[in-house]
């Protein structure tokens, strides 16, 4: 019999959280009995800006997931983004003597290192070994069994400051939660929707969310870049109410609606509102509506995600294409107006490794959630399928053993 656990993914977003029942089985897709959605603005942009509502939101998705029972001490993993938090690559290395190379090699180095001085202010979420080394063979996949005198590893930690973790903490302590592990939604999300040819041959990951966009950035199985980005949906609705001068809600609709914002039919065509009933009539041109719509895209893509990672040199290297998702990922016409202002091919993204009833399979703004249940799977040891397991900076010696497990029986 397959072993199993179950866990909770908890995808805490700027307009609402998400928890999802997942059950992990040996070789197995995920499962996902239950889903619990709670609409929020408690953690705006990834911070904690009202305690009270945060740790009732959080309950009650929590309750949903469970079917309306109670948290019943099972692990949590937590998926969190915030323009503070950061990565850094280091390096480790071990000497093995011309011998060959053996797991414990593997471990030493991920623990050599992560042996390195922090801000007072900063906590690492995790390390992944990113890339392995062996003398002069650089970029060497799986490195056991082989001989060599020198093996070193590209070690990338994911950071957070240690406020915006305290914050965090509170709100699960509140509810007699205290296995949690956290993991960064750029990083958790590419394992769910980036398949073996993006990991090799490079894809750039986008997470276009409410308030803010996830990038991740992966090159011959390796990170180039992560981060997280103010600017997402919420601004395009907020440019649509003041521009056009109508009520939030029916901005938002209007996004949602408007047609295709890159190559739009009938763009003279004049649309009418009704605002208050009908005592007021707002009318403006669809053209109009589409303007504002694009010259927000373009401020997001064009005049700020691209200088944002530009001095990576990731566009050098990265000429694939780009793989979208999130809520904001849903308007007509988006990827197309993207794919226009970073001059690369843009696809929306499929979320994999999961039983094909699950309701992530149906929703862009569940591949953030998504992300987290497959990254549990990678920390808990239950065969993710890729040779890029992260591995908590709590407990490393134990998780890079999993990770080292793994790749002996996989490859």
């Amino acid at each position: 019999m397959a072993r199993v656990r179950k866990i909770l993914a908890i995808d805490i977003g700027s307009s609402k959280v998400v928890a999802m029942e997942t059950w992990i089985r040996d070789g197995e897709e995920i499962e996902t009995p239950h889903l619990g959605v709670v609409e929020t603005d408690a953690f705006l942009a990834g911070e904690l800006r009202d305690m009270e509502e945060g740790i009732h939101a959080l309950d009650q998705a929590i309750r949903k997931a469970l079917g309306g029972k109670r948290y019943d001490k099972r692990p949590v993993f937590v998926g969190v983004s915030n323009p503070r938090f950061s990565w850094r690559i280091v390096d480790g290395h071990v000497s093995v003597s011309g011998r060959r190379i053996e797991k414990n090699d593997l471990e030493r180095a991920m623990v050599d290192a992560c042996q390195i001085s922090l801000p007072e202010d900063e906590v690492v979420l995790y390390a992944h070994p990113n890339r392995f080394h062996v003398d002069n063979s650089r970029d060497v996949k799986n490195p056991i069994g082989m001989p060599g005198k020198r093996l070193e590893v590209d070690a990338l930690l994911t950071l957070a400051k240690r406020t915006d973790l305290e914050k965090l903490n509170a709100v699960f302590d509140a509810l007699n939660i205290k296995n949690v592990t956290y993991c960064y939604h750029p990083l958790a999300t590419s394992f769910a929707v980036l398949d073996e040819e993006d990991f090799e041959e490079g894809a750039i990951l986008l997470d276009f969310g409410k308030m803010k966009t996830n990038v991740a950035v992966w090159y011959r199985n390796g990170v180039l870049f992560l981060g997280t980005m103010i600017g997402g949906g919420e601004h395009i609705t907020h440019d649509l109410q003041n521009e056009l001068r109508i009520p939030r809600q029916m901005a938002e609709s209007v996004k949602m609606e408007i047609g295709d914002v890159f190559e739009p039919e009938n763009p003279d065509e004049v649309i009418s509102l009704s605002i208050g009933g009908q005592d007021l009539v707002r009318r403006f041109r669809r053209a109009e509506a589409i303007e504002i719509i694009r010259a927000r895209v373009e401020d997001i893509f064009r005049d700020r995600l691209v200088p944002y990672i530009e001095h990576h040199r990731v566009f050098q290297r990265v000429h694939t294409r780009v793989i979208l998702v999130g809520g904001a990922a849903k308007m007509p016409g988006i990827p197309a107006l993207i794919q226009h202002y970073l001059d690369l091919p843009v696809y929306l993204g499929t979320v994999r490794g999961f039983q094909k009833k699950s309701p992530v399979y149906k929703d862009l703004s569940l591949a953030a959630v998504a992300g987290v249940a497959r990254m549990a799977q990678a920390i808990l040891g239950f065969g993710l399928q890729s040779s890029r397991l992260p591995v908590r900076s709590r407990g490393l010696r134990s998780g890079f053993r999993r990770f080292v497990e793994f790749l002996k029986e996989n490859f």
